[in-house]
């Protein structure tokens, strides 16, 4: 409990500097502006350095920060709690595992010693896949990040055509190709 206060207390350290470090700029660095409609526009780069710390690059592009940044942290303590309690389960399993070989008395009672190492391997996995689903959690915020950043300054025009029709192409020797051809 007293560790997963310091990684909360340090978590919300980096959070705070993080958020009042954004509010201060040089007079040299003027970010991107689109001068068509006056609208800040991020930098991709900046915005997926800047999520290396969870949710900074998504307060960075300033698009819906406000939910993106709890969803991002609702899912590090979700998976986290899960990986903590598979920890916590392996652990037991494996201790009465290696008692129950050696012959000594276990908390799981009359449990054999192939069902201890049968739950031992399974809650093994599940711990491993849990580590998986951090890593994946951290890369997706990442990389939602730089994509927001990219599509900030998408063309959303009313005046979009998508246009089907057939094609031919002249192939090298077998004589002409026939195909469809899909054009905006």
């Amino acid at each position: 409990m007293t560790k997963l206060f310091w990684i909360g207390g340090f978590t919300a350290l980096l959070f705070l500097i993080a958020t009042s470090a954004m509010g201060q700029t040089k007079q040299d660095s003027v970010e991107t502006v689109d001068i068509k409609t006056e609208k800040w526009i991020p930098k991709p780069k900046k915005s997926a350095l800047l999520s290396l710390i969870p949710g900074v690059g998504q307060m960075y592009n300033r698009q819906y920060a406000w939910i993106k940044v709890p969803i991002i942290y609702g899912g590090f303590v979700g998976v986290g709690l899960g990986a903590r309690f598979n920890q916590r389960t392996y652990e037991g399993y494996r201790d009465a595992y290696a008692l129950s070989v050696n012959g000594l008395e276990h908390e799981f009672g009359n449990a054999s010693s192939t069902d201890l190492k049968r739950a031992r391997d399974r809650f093994d996995k599940f711990r491993q896949q849990t580590y998986v689903a951090l890593g994946a959690i951290y890369l997706a915020q990442v990389i939602e990040a730089y994509v927001a950043a990219h599509l900030i300054d998408f063309d959303i025009d009313d005046d979009l055509n998508l246009k089907l029709q057939p094609t031919t192409q002249k192939e090298y020797e077998q004589g002409v190709g026939f195909g469809a051809l899909l054009s905006f």
